[in-house]
């Protein structure tokens, strides 16, 4: 019972922690909770408005957070941004940060540092996606880092991204047993290795490379 207590408080005073550390003026106006909406110091930077689990997050670089469409651009193409001169200004904090590599609409899982009984993350997708947050049940699944192997059944216990059987416009991703379905952007397909949408001319497709060895079985029990 006395260890059952203890543990309690601590959960409190975590989630205390938590609460008290993620507040945001822009949530202010923001029209519910679950939505996202730019920064207003950022032209980079967005933030997904969800009471005490609000957070912040970041385009890749050279992107501008769109909050009509929701999504991160390129700079050039988000006018409330755009200089009226030409030139972009960029603020110092996204000055000395370096150029990041990352490959067009790659997306990713990523932990973010916030106080709590266990360490939400997010599915990020262009830049913006999905908060999930781990339950203290799920707390050695939540910081155990994310395998590269290829998730083929979606089952309890299990977080990552699946590919579509048949489809290779589409992705799965997967959070204990549901999956929530996604689709790439027009003209580019689903690469089940780097496990990101990429352009046709990249393209790795599950569904082919199944379909290849069923061909192959096939074709050993006819020999």
């Amino acid at each position: 019972m006395g260890a059952v207590t203890f543990l309690t408080i601590i959960l409190v005073t975590l989630l205390g922690h938590r609460s008290s550390a993620l507040e945001f003026e822009e949530c202010a106006s923001a029209p519910q909770l679950g939505v996202y909406v730019a920064s207003s110091s950022n032209c980079s930077k967005y933030i997904y408005c969800a009471g005490p689990g609000s957070f912040e997050a970041e385009c890749l670089d050279g992107h501008y957070y769109d909050e009509k469409l929701e999504r991160c651009l390129d700079r050039k193409l988000v006018s409330r941004c755009r200089d009226p001169v030409g030139i972009t200004t960029k603020s110092p904090s996204m000055v000395k940060k370096p150029a990041q590599k990352a490959e067009p609409l790659a997306i990713t899982l990523r932990l973010l540092p916030n106080a709590g009984p266990c360490y939400p993350y997010m599915v990020c997708y262009e830049g913006a996606g999905l908060a999930k947050a781990c339950t203290p049940a799920h707390l050695v699944s939540c910081n155990r880092m994310q395998t590269r192997e290829n998730i083929i059944n979606c089952q309890e216990g299990v977080y990552g991204f699946m590919p579509h059987p048949r489809n290779c416009a589409y992705f799965y991703y997967c959070s204990s047993g549901s999956k929530l379905v996604h689709r790439c952007h027009l003209n580019y397909t689903w690469h089940y290795e780097r496990r990101s949408c990429v352009q046709q001319s990249e393209r790795m497709c599950y569904s082919e490379q199944l379909r290849l060895i069923r061909n192959k079985i096939g074709k050993a029990n006819r020999t």
